[in-house]
């Protein structure tokens, strides 16, 4: 049976399209456009954008995810406002 979760959207437009940038790889291989989306979604997320934390936050759980990827999205999420460290 085929189950569709919907698509991921944000309050945020440009946060909704670097979320699937981000999730876009093809193969083995970290692409360009997914580092760069993640850093984008990183820096916004330092500025206290909510949408994007809350993006690095889904991301952080997809499993396909390449494990390089997803430590950027923990470093990332770790210099985030709100999650007890400080700058």
């Amino acid at each position: 049976m085929f189950i569709s979760h919907g698509m991921q959207t944000f309050g945020d437009d440009r946060v909704t399209w670097l979320y699937y940038a981000a999730r876009s790889g093809e193969g083995p291989e970290i692409g360009e456009v997914q580092r760069t989306a993640l850093s984008v979604l990183g820096e916004l997320a330092k500025e206290g954008n909510s949408n994007a934390g809350e993006a690095l936050e889904r991301l952080s759980r997809v499993p396909s995810l390449h494990p390089l990827l997803k430590e950027m999205v923990l470093d990332y999420r770790l210099s985030a406002p709100g999650n007890g460290q400080t700058a």
